[in-house]
């Protein structure tokens, strides 16, 4: 279900941004979407943690497919019917809770502390390789046909992701939402609080800021799904291999050789913005970036797993929102200059040098 859910989104998922801009939404109205679909995705997670309990996993993540076909359904009309896309937002942020939520808790229960690196290198890079062309070719049917057809394969591939989770047998879940026990574990590694926060700060620019630079840098569409297959390559077989490698050697090692080549890359981001050094720069990003978050995922999945604390995985979503919003907060106040935000993305990886 993952890899086919992953091929769905590879084609789509970084022109949800451009499909916007092309409509006449304006980048102020795009960073609002994504404030709101964080802050429904923090409340659908809760929700998803309480329904679980006497529901299962596999129906949270059934549940999740009305939300997710309405919103490609109005992504591909929302032109037509003059949808508001704060409407989408709600239906996004839901989408997404009742699909990470389920997914964090099983994969952390079912896998052995011991084989955990090799196993989330595994969890990050067969969708990575799935879809590994898929960025390019949604830029190629964008350019040629428009954004209907790509939004619609986008939606054929996401029902065939559901077709294996129906056939396979339920879960036995036992599963019961402690958001105090959730709590508890910050409380026991207040460091991770912050590192939580200045994590997706990165990300968040990474994945939505820095594409959108580049859509108003390049001005095409084939560009922009370039730049998400070299992410792609930059970091899917390097994933396997750092996977493998973290389970023999202190997950700091390589935080620590991670976080001056993000900020030096983040750096060159705001000094320089030629077409060459744009694909260059998203090409590293992906390499940089695995070096830094599959260690990082190791260390805290390991200490959840420890602290037998599997409420973690939806409580940490409130570090998570707070560090996204505040990079969103940011992007409204640099909006006239989006490039002088680079520097202080590149500042927030310093924390990780004091885990």
């Amino acid at each position: 279900m993952q890899i086919i859910d992953a091929l769905a989104f590879s084609i789509s998922g970084i022109f949800i941004p451009i499909l916007m801009l092309d409509y006449g939404y304006d980048f102020r109205a795009i960073i609002y979407y994504f404030i709101i679909h964080n802050l429904v995705l923090l409340a659908g997670c809760f929700a998803a943690g309480y329904l679980a309990e006497g529901l299962g996993f596999k129906k949270i993540l059934l549940f999740r497919y009305p939300f997710l076909f309405f919103y490609l359904i109005f992504l591909i009309y929302l032109k037509e019917l003059d949808i508001n896309i704060f409407v989408l937002a709600v239906a996004s942020g839901l989408q997404s809770a009742f699909y990470y939520t389920p997914l964090n808790v099983l994969f952390a229960r079912h896998t052995n502390a011991n084989e955990m690196g090799g196993s989330l290198g595994k969890l990050m890079a067969l969708p990575q390789i799935a879809g590994l062309a898929g960025p390019f070719l949604g830029g190629v049917i964008v350019y040629f046909f428009g954004f209907k057809p790509l939004f619609a394969a986008t939606f054929i591939i996401s029902f065939c992701s559901m077709l294996p989770l129906l056939l396979s047998p339920s879960l036995k879940d036992n599963y019961h939402f402690r958001p105090k026990k959730g709590l508890a574990f910050f409380k026991k590694h207040p460091k991770l609080i912050l590192s939580e926060i200045f994590d997706n700060i990165g990300g968040e620019t990474d994945g939505i800021i820095w594409p959108i630079f580049v859509y108003f840098t390049v001005k095409n569409v084939v560009s922009i799904g370039a730049l998400g297959t070299l992410v792609a390559i930059g970091s899917a077989l390097f994933t396997l291999y750092i996977g493998k490698q973290v389970n023999k050697k202190n997950e700091k090692f390589f935080i620590r050789i991670a976080v001056p080549l993000l900020m030096v890359n983040w750096f060159v981001r705001y000094a320089f913005s030629n077409e060459i050094l744009i694909y260059i720069s998203t090409l590293l990003s992906g390499v940089f970036t695995v070096l830094l978050i599959l260690p990082y995922t190791h260390l805290t999945f390991n200490k959840a797993k420890q602290d037998i604390n599997e409420d973690f995985f939806i409580i940490k979503e409130i570090p998570t929102v707070i560090g996204r919003l505040l990079i969103f907060v940011l992007a409204l106040l640099f909006i006239d200059n989006i490039q002088s935000l680079f520097p202080l993305v590149g500042l927030s990886y310093l924390y990780f040098l004091f885990l």
